[in-house]
């Protein structure tokens, strides 16, 4: 009899987690967005402001952190370590970096994609999902930081990977991982708080470019007002753009001189 019970209630566990672990996707989601203020006011943030500070774990080197967002895919983030400056930004057609030692970069390829959908994400989370034609993955479970959490995969519509983690129990993202760079990135959130109707993480860690960061966020913005330009490419020179007359007829010299060079341009090929 003893052994009956034990099996009963080892069969009961096991059912138990299966269930948890076949949670759909809608139903997980549902839950997040109530845990973080309700899908009514997430969707009414139109922009985010972040500013704190930020340390490298490897060395402890910090400085500066600010993060902003609008929507719908409009991002930028920026910080500093000991002077060397890094930024990575989104002006919704196309993504561009820089930083000390590089310069400015314009992001092409699978990383525009990849940064695109960070920024997508960013802003406006899971809620546009079938308006985007993304698909909702059901992940299982997992555990993250020591704690049973809930894990949902977003596939945008150019087949990017988003996964999501919600903690079991509070229903809260506690971490996502997507593409970048032919990496993946890794983002942890805690220390909640409730900022004008929503659930904003004041404790991040975040991988890229295989370091390991820790941002301590000392004030959340929403809705206030965003200039588009803080978004674009920035002026690295700060002179103002060409003529663009002069430089259409400066190229079509160019463009002369190049078809001048191909009539005069002669060689002899002898072939064994």
């Amino acid at each position: 009899y003893r052994k009956m019970k034990i099996f009963l209630a080892l069969s009961f566990a096991v059912l138990f987690t299966l269930n948890a672990a076949a949670q759909s996707p809608s139903k997980v989601l549902k839950q997040a967005e109530k845990a973080l203020g309700g899908r009514n006011a997430l969707v009414s943030v139109r922009t985010q402001k972040s500013s704190g500070t930020i340390r490298r774990v490897s060395d402890g080197v910090g400085g500066k952190y600010l993060s902003q967002s609008s929507q719908p895919n409009l991002l930028n983030i920026a910080y500093d370590l000991d002077g060397f400056e890094a930024e990575y930004g989104s002006n919704g057609r196309s993504g561009w970096m820089r930083n000390s030692r590089d310069g400015l970069q314009t992001l092409t390829g699978d990383a525009s994609i990849e940064f695109q959908a960070m920024a997508a994400f960013r802003n406006g989370l899971w809620l546009n999902a079938k308006k985007d034609k993304a698909k909702l993955v059901s992940g299982g479970r997992a555990v993250v930081n020591g704690k049973p959490a809930d894990v949902v995969t977003i596939i945008t519509a150019k087949g990017i990977a988003i996964k999501v983690y919600f903690d079991a129990v509070t229903g809260l993202p506690v971490r996502d991982e997507m593409p970048d760079g032919g990496r993946t990135r890794i983002t942890d959130y805690a220390d909640y708080r409730n900022v004008r109707g929503t659930m904003q993480p004041f404790a991040i860690r975040f991988t890229a470019g295989g370091e390991t960061f820790d941002v301590a966020i000392s004030n959340v913005e929403i809705d206030r007002p965003a200039d588009r330009a803080e978004f674009d490419f920035p002026s690295v020179s700060g002179e103002p753009l060409p003529d663009i007359k002069a430089l259409l007829e400066e190229l079509r010299a160019n463009e002369d001189r190049v078809e001048e060079l191909l009539d005069s341009y002669s060689y002899t090929q002898k072939s064994i």
